[in-house]
């Protein structure tokens, strides 16, 4: 099943990743696209920022928290 919870959230890459496309480096940023289950296991469809568009498992990544900054 397709979840959509976290659609259109920045994430970053816990360490360098290998991937069909190509390498992740470590602290590469994406917004997540969805994400799903298979084999008991979660994994995530990331738009990354250097172009490439692939699934991580959600272990690798992690969720990019924005400060609020109200102006003074």
């Amino acid at each position: 099943m397709v979840d959509r919870t976290h659609t259109g959230k920045r994430c970053r890459t816990l360490q360098h990743l290998t991937t069909r496309d190509g390498v992740l480096r470590r602290d590469t940023y994406g917004k997540i696209r969805y994400e799903t289950d298979n084999l008991d296991r979660r994994l995530v469809f990331v738009d990354w920022k250097n172009g490439m568009s692939t699934l991580v498992f959600a272990h690798e990544i992690e969720l990019c928290m924005i400060e609020d900054r109200m102006a003074a």
